[in-house]
């Protein structure tokens, strides 16, 4: 039995995580070539931007996890209440 899913799937949403990462490693490219520390990327809103973005798809990915794995035990508690 196949569940519907309204929303985004997972593997769209690691897409996004993948093209996320690119641009940060991109960024984190050109911070390095400036010769800006590790630590004093914070102080970079374009860094701080793309950082934030990439924290926000990797919980979005928990959350869709979650949600596959709260549909799966409502199949399974439905399938147990028919039989």
């Amino acid at each position: 039995m196949k569940v519907l899913q309204m929303g985004v799937g997972k593997e769209a949403v690691e897409r996004r995580l993948a093209l996320a990462q690119v641009y940060l490693d991109s960024c984190v490219k050109k911070l390095d070539e400036k010769g800006v520390a590790a630590k004093q990327r914070k102080r970079d809103s374009r860094w701080r931007s793309l950082e934030s973005k990439t924290r926000s798809i990797k919980r979005r990915i928990h959350a869709v996890d979650a949600v596959a794995e709260r549909d799966a035990e409502c199949v399974r508690r439905k399938e147990a209440a028919s039989a």
